[in-house]
Parts: C-alpha cells; structure tokens; sequence
C-alpha cells in the first residue's frame, strides 16, 4: 500500500512529536539523573565533609577525651594526695590528741604535786616558824640558863679564889702540912677552917688580913667586916649570894 504523503507528513509529525517528547523526556532523565547525580555527590560530599566533621570531631574528641584523661588522672592523684595528706594530718592529730591527753595526765598529776608541795611547804614554814619561836624561847631560856651558870660559876671562882687565899693564913695547928688547893677541901676541912678562923680571933693582925682579903673578893664594906664576928661574916656571903655550902656541894 502506498501512504499518503499527508499521512506521510503526519506520521513524519507525530515521529518527530513523539522524538522531541523522547528527546524531552531524555533530557529530563537526564536532568533528573544529573539533579540525582548533583544530589547524591552533593549528599556525598555532605556525607564526605561531615565524615570529615566527624573524624575532626572524633580527632577533636579523642583529644579531649585525652586530655581529660589526663585531666582526670591529674586530678585523680591530687585527689589521692589530698587523702593522703588528710589521712596523715589526722593520724597527726590522734597522736597530738593523744598527746595532749598524757600531758594534761601529767599535767594534773603535776598540779596535785603542786598543791601536795605547796601544802608541805605551808605546813613546814608553819613548823618552821614555830621552831623559830621554840628556837627563840630555848634560846632565851639557854641564855637565861647560861647567865645563872656563868653567875654561879664567878661565885665559885669568887669562892675558890677566897679559899685559896685563905689557905695562905690556914694550917689547922699543922704548919708543916698546908691544906694545899682548896678545890680539894672537903666540908669538914671547911667547917674546920672556920673553927681554926674562929680560933685566931686573938691574932688580930692575921684575922685583919684575912678579913680584908675576903672583903675585896666579895665587895664588902672593909670597916664593917673587920667589926664583924664569923658568924655576921657568914652572913653577909649569904647577902652577897656567897654561900660555903654552894662550895661544898660544888665539890
């Protein structure tokens, strides 16, 4: 059959219709693929810069995360320093307590020490001051005793030097025997000698002389001595604290 050149023409139009509508839809795939290429190479690239973002973040992260590892080790031994440190100071203060608590032990031990010393010594300043005055008044009675003792004494040595001299004037009738040292009279060789004394009244001269001798021992008055009898005599020895029996128990 033969076609007609206007069917021929419009089959020719409808070809190239249908070529442009093909030519078309071939560019729109095509533009559609190359949109879809730019896309996805654009989503690749995003995929890209953010792998990139991310191994930077990563990179970033795991160098923070050193960091703080770091940082937290750091921190970490500062920490145990510090417990140490702490664990040290109060095992300082259990020892300084403990410490205070022996010392302030000892401290009242000390005080009660103290106070038990202080008590001593009050108690001895008081016993010593009383031993003072004990002190004192045997002291006063010492030399009280000790002034009667040394009177008694000079009235002996008053004595002994009066009977010495006397026993120049006195033999008892025994001229070639002296009576020697009257420390050595006995009572009776006293009592004898004031008989014999008595006796020699008729030698005035020597009963002078032994009157006058016995009145400058003991101070009396010369005068009344010499008119004196021996028994007046006696009695002013007796006046005067001289008594021959003090020689006697002397002896």
């Amino acid at each position: 059959d033969h076609i007609l050149i206007d069917e021929h023409f419009d089959i020719t139009d409808k070809f190239q219709e249908y070529f442009m509508e093909l030519v078309s839809l071939q560019k729109r795939m095509n533009d559609s693929i190359a949109k879809g290429i730019e896309e996805a190479l654009s989503q690749v690239k995003d995929v890209h810069c953010n792998m990139e973002a991310d191994q930077r973040e990563k990179h970033m992260m795991g160098s923070k995360f050193h960091n703080q590892f770091e940082q937290l080790q750091k921190v970490e031994a500062e920490r145990n320093e510090e417990v140490e440190r702490r664990l040290e100071a109060e095992k300082h203060r259990k020892e300084a307590d403990t410490r205070f608590e022996k010392q302030r032990v000892q401290l009242s031990i000390a005080t009660k020490d103290v106070n038990r010393l202080k008590q001593v010594s009050e108690a001895a300043t008081y016993r010593e001051g009383k031993l003072k005055i004990e002190l004192k008044d045997q002291k006063a009675e010492t030399r009280e005793l000790q002034y009667q003792v040394e009177a008694k004494e000079n009235r002996i040595n008053i004595m002994r030097d009066t009977m010495k001299e006397l026993a120049k004037y006195a033999h008892f009738g025994h001229e070639e025997h002296p009576v020697g040292d009257p420390l050595t009279w006995t009572p009776g060789m006293v009592n004898d000698f004031f008989d014999e004394w008595e006796s020699m009244l008729e030698r005035n001269e020597r009963r002078r002389e032994v009157l006058k001798l016995l009145s400058k021992l003991v101070g009396l008055d010369i005068k009344k001595v010499l008119g004196s009898s021996v028994d007046e005599v006696r009695l002013f020895l007796d006046e005067t604290g001289l008594r021959w029996r003090e020689l006697e128990d002397a002896y």
